[in-house]
């Protein structure tokens, strides 16, 4: 998919969706077993979505799924916006992306993987969701 296309956005949008509604129906069915889920939104990635050499289209999909995404947020589905711990100062953290992958003849740029830091980021974040209070009605 591009934006260049015509319908590449609408494209972009309409997956988006689909990932959205298929991740409910998972939670919805296959999750009934565990008390609670916790899920993360998707960190802001150096690729897409840095000032320099980031893509406003893909910004803009990005915002988008987070924000249906902590809208399916639920007693027992915890979505926990990651956001503020891959940034500082209103600035994008690069250093907890990978800056290259391969080695030798296939080593190329990367700033899409989470490094050994961003892993401790998202540690961090998971440490601020709330207890799990169990009611007679925790349903997604």
């Amino acid at each position: 998919m591009t934006f260049d296309d015509p319908g590449g956005w609408e494209a972009g949008l309409v997956k988006v969706k689909q990932n959205l509604s298929t991740l409910r129906t998972v939670l919805s069915k296959k999750c009934k077993s565990f008390a609670r889920a916790v899920v993360t939104t998707v960190p802001p990635l150096p690729k897409l979505l840095a000032p320099k050499g980031g893509d406003e289209d893909y910004r803009h999909l990005w915002t988008t799924f987070n924000d249906e995404l902590l809208q399916l947020s639920s007693p027992r589905f915890f979505v926990l916006d990651v956001q503020e711990f891959f940034m500082k100062d209103g600035l994008l953290q690069e250093d907890l992306f990978e800056s290259f992958m391969g080695h030798g003849a296939k080593r190329r740029k990367d700033r899409l993987h989470i490094n050994h830091n961003g892993m401790n980021a998202i540690e961090e974040a998971l440490r601020t969701v709330p207890p799990f209070q169990r009611t007679a009605k925790n349903n997604l």
